[in-house]
């Protein structure tokens, strides 16, 4: 157990089932450190939500896919909310208002990540709070379509990383919409000079900032599925994996 030392700290737990064995002890010894506990979990009834102090709820609904994609984006929706009504800031409040129609909007223009279907290897590289988005799509390309992709910041990629990029790389470029942009791009353009073949998301159009990577990471889920069909996948039916992780 964790000692006595947290006394006047919050500790934020999020977990889609509220089931992980590893995730419950963390929980459970930040409460016997006097931590404030907070559940951030789509299962209401789980031994996470039971043993928090307070819960927010995720209100997917049923998770059915196995690479979960509703509660990944209702658990940063969560953290967005979180740090409005945290801070005040009008700016977040607004995006957390428009948040529900963005989403709706970004429904009808998915992703086309078919060129992908003979990739072996890839980057997926951005910066600021795109990198969120990054590291989720790459894992999302493993589990659903068994394709390598590693994430990487744009402030890292050329200090060791891009070794690897030669002609036709594959680069999942994304530039955040704020004042990263523009150090991404110039990356961008490096990449491309050694040969990376660059790979952007749809164009974005009246979108908060720091809605950008909630609106390309689910027009990237919405081409998942063609791409892994491609690959001859199921993207429903991942490898090796199970809903719950059970890991120590």
């Amino acid at each position: 157990r964790a000692p006595r030392a947290l006394a006047g700290s919050l500790v934020l737990a999020v977990s889609q089932s509220g089931r992980s064995p590893d995730l419950l002890e963390l929980a459970e010894a930040a409460r016997y450190g006097g931590a404030l506990l907070v559940a951030i979990v789509n299962d209401e009834t789980s031994p996470l939500a039971n043993a928090a102090d307070l819960v927010i709820p995720l209100c997917a609904g049923e998770e059915t896919a196995v690479a979960a994609t509703k509660s990944y984006l209702l658990s940063c929706l969560a953290f967005l909310q979180l740090a409005a009504a945290w801070t005040g800031n009008r700016a977040l409040r607004d995006a957390v208002a428009a948040a529900p129609d963005v989403l709706e909007a970004a429904l009808t223009s998915p992703w086309d990540l078919t060129p992908l279907a003979s990739t072996r290897s890839l980057y997926v590289v951005a910066r600021g709070v795109g990198l969120g988005a990054a590291h989720e799509m790459a894992l999302k390309l493993k589990e659903t379509c068994r394709l390598h992709a590693e994430a990487f910041s744009t402030a890292e990629v050329l200090h060791g990383p891009v070794a690897l990029v030669g002609d036709g790389f594959p680069v999942i470029a994304i530039a955040q919409p704020d004042e990263t942009e523009g150090q991404a791009r110039e990356v961008f353009d490096q990449l491309a000079s050694f040969g990376a073949t660059l790979v952007e998301p749809p164009p974005l159009a009246g979108v908060p900032a720091v809605l950008a990577p909630l609106v390309h990471v689910l027009r990237f889920y919405l081409g998942l599925p063609a791409l892994a069909a491609l690959r001859g996948l199921d993207a429903d039916r991942p490898a090796h994996l199970s809903k719950v992780t059970r890991t120590r």
